[in-house]
């Protein structure tokens, strides 16, 4: 069994993998917003 000693640059490495999921994430939101909005645009 090994034991992982993570470093400061692996968790830099994390916090930005996390940031970059954020970021699409956030993308994604306002790509389903838009969506809905013409969705509602159309039904009426």
């Amino acid at each position: 069994m090994t034991i992982e000693i993570k470093t400061q640059q692996d968790y830099s490495d994390m916090d930005v993998n996390i940031e970059e999921e954020h970021t699409q994430a956030k993308v994604q939101v306002k790509v389903i917003r838009n969506k809905v909005v013409q969705l509602e645009d159309f039904l009426q």
